[in-house]
């Protein structure tokens, strides 16, 4: 253990997180049976198919969480697939801007390092976006009475209550009721804060990278 335990411990744990990701187990099954009708050798191909499976999902979730608004959906295993989408959201940032392979590829075209560029820039604002939109999903229909609203429970109400909490913004009569409330309104600026400061961080020069 050169690099001591700790790095040791958060590899395994990243490795654990990474399989059980569901856009990763949706790539990878994607991927497979890509391959089975027709073998991609190219890594151009591979990278069209892989990038395609990524927006695919991405679409996915973004339906199912508005189908559960839409349906006004209260039951206990929603709120948990919700939680569930998050964390992936987050992770799945977290390792491909921060953990996992990134960065400056020497092999890509100019041309394909630009695109690359702009994925990374609508993937931050689509996952941000995604994180509003499902902690008002939660807000709305699995935790309303952890908060005041001075207009009634609403959707629109809930997603004004997210936006707030993710970019600290004044509430507006939106005040959490106890420490639940506190704790989801904690969770989510934590949420939002790690998105920027990965961005930042890469942001940053690094000396001989």
């Amino acid at each position: 253990m050169s690099n001591g335990f700790i790095i040791v411990l958060m590899e395994r744990l990243v490795f654990i997180f990474f399989w059980l990701d569901p856009s990763e187990l949706f790539k990878a099954a994607g991927l497979w049976l890509v391959s089975k009708i027709r073998p991609l050798q190219a890594a151009d191909e591979q990278r069209t198919v892989r990038n395609f499976l990524i927006d695919t999902y991405i679409l996915g979730k973004w339906a199912l969480v508005l189908t559960l608004a839409l349906r006004c959906e209260t039951a206990s295993w929603s709120k948990w697939v919700v939680w569930y989408l998050i964390a992936s959201n987050l992770f799945g940032y977290f390792y491909y801007h921060a953990w996992g392979p990134h960065g400056t590829v020497a092999s890509l075209t100019d041309e394909v390092q630009e695109q690359r560029e702009r994925r990374r820039f609508v993937n931050l604002m689509q996952a941000v976006a995604f994180s509003v939109l499902s902690f008002a999903f939660l807000f709305q229909f699995h935790y309303a009475s952890h908060f005041s609203w001075p207009d009634g429970v609403s959707f629109a109400n809930a997603v004004q209550l997210s936006f707030a909490n993710s970019f600290t913004l004044a509430h507006d009569g939106f005040n959490s009721q106890d420490s639940v409330g506190r704790t989801l309104v904690l969770l989510q600026v934590a949420n939002v804060f790690t998105f920027f400061t990965i961005l930042i961080g890469n942001s940053v020069p690094t000396v001989g990278r």
